[in-house]
């Protein structure tokens, strides 16, 4: 080979992309080139003399070693991928292909190309796992194409929910699914991101599955307009559940007014006292209560109360409660009575894990008298006017655990 040839040869075999090396009988690099140093991190001088598995993961060396014998010694190698090592102990894939070159003194070598596809195989994974992704989706998913908005794709999801196959739903659009737009209104919505590619729409409707049967969504379609060709992509998600679920906050948010309505509002004018009273439930609703009636005689009755349990049954039982205590407080004119008669009506009606404590007592503002009578609840605290602190005794059991109970008055 002339000298300009041989310029030639060399320049191509250190400037070409492809990873080049050339060993000999006794498995030790005799040449590479630079795109095979730069594969594996190592500069030329750190590879010529050297084992060729110095590249090899140590668990893989034996078995490279017996391919290599038994190529030279004439066997075919065909293209294989491998898993290689480099300088920095980082492993990569490669595609290898081999070829012999035989001198005219008899030498052999083996020339091995080398291809890393590390970075395709990633992106192979990155595929799949999307495409597991896609396909283990609770939402429904939708590609559909930019003309006729025929579906190009769905995933498990929307064939499950819908009921269709997907032959039947790539003959088919987003008009066919949805009860409430027509096409002309579709592609009104559609035609804008053409203009806007970031544009993201988010769209509550309906859809219709094959047997007919129509349920709630919310649509978030894009645009992608990088893909060849473009087409849209809709998300969709089943609201039934979260219709349902803002609908009991709004009734929940009803029976909190409702229930701050049977809550005394306003303070009461009695010459010589000062009475009010506040209830801040830790749920939009709860069981606690307090109650203050002014009534015919003039006398004042109040209540200190609380159902057991929280939410909305301990707010229905505490309804059921106000109203039975008023009931009583316009028929007994003592709090023992009133309490013994409650007791006795709300056993009728009261489950059997629940029960209230309640604290009744009449004031009589002219003498400033206090009767009372206490169904199981905190007594309540007695500050005179020369700051002694005193409590109401203990009262007899709750309200709704036994029908028969009789309850102590107290002056």
């Amino acid at each position: 080979m002339d000298a300009r040839k041989q310029r030639i040869m060399s320049a191509v075999f250190d400037q070409t992309a492809v990873g080049i090396c050339l060993t000999d009988e006794s498995r030790k690099f005799v040449e590479v080139n630079q795109a095979y140093c730069k594969i594996y991190g190592y500069s030329r001088e750190e590879l010529i003399g050297q084992p060729f598995t110095i590249v090899v993961p140590d668990e893989m060396a034996s078995h490279a070693e017996y391919l290599h014998d038994i190529f030279m010694q004439g066997k075919p190698e065909m293209p294989i991928e491998w898993e290689v090592q480099r300088k920095d102990g980082k492993r990569i894939h490669v595609v290898i292909t081999a070829a012999m070159m035989t001198e005219s003194d008899g030498k052999k070598f083996k020339i091995t190309t080398v291809t890393d596809i590390s970075h395709q195989k990633r992106n192979a994974q990155l595929v799949n796992r999307f495409g597991r992704i896609f396909g283990k989706s609770n939402d429904e998913i939708y590609v559909f194409e930019e003309h006729e908005y025929r579906f190009i794709q769905v995933n498990d999801a929307a064939l499950k929910n819908l009921g269709y196959t997907i032959d039947e739903l790539k003959q088919m659009s987003p008009v066919d699914i949805n009860p409430d737009l027509n096409f002309s209104q579709i592609k009104q919505s559609l035609e804008q991101f053409k203009n806007d590619p970031k544009a993201h729409m988010v769209l509550q409707t309906r859809q219709r599955r094959k047997d007919g049967s129509i349920y709630p969504v919310e649509v978030s379609t894009e645009y992608i307009a990088d893909e060849t060709p473009p087409v849209f992509v809709s998300i969709v998600q089943e609201i039934s559940e979260k219709q349902k679920l803002l609908q009991i906050r709004q009734d929940l948010k009803t029976a909190a007014r409702i229930q701050t309505h049977l809550m005394p509002s306003t303070k009461l004018d009695v010459p010589g006292y000062c009475i009010s009273g506040l209830n801040i439930p830790s749920k939009e609703v709860g069981g606690d209560y307090f109650d203050i009636l002014n009534m015919e005689n003039g006398e004042l009755v109040f209540c200190l109360g609380d159902v057991a349990g929280k939410g909305m049954p301990a707010a229905l039982l505490m309804s059921n409660l106000q109203a039975v205590i008023r009931g009583q407080s316009m028929l007994n004119r003592t709090a023992d009575g009133c309490l013994t008669m409650t007791n006795q009506l709300l056993s009728f009606s009261m489950p059997q894990d629940r029960f209230i404590t309640l604290f009744y007592g009449i004031l009589t503002p002219d003498t400033g008298e206090i009767s009372s009578a206490n169904a199981g609840h905190i007594p309540p605290i007695i500050i005179s006017g020369d700051n002694r602190v005193s409590r109401f005794p203990k009262g007899n059991m709750a309200l709704g655990l036994r029908k028969k109970t009789v309850y102590a008055p107290h002056k």
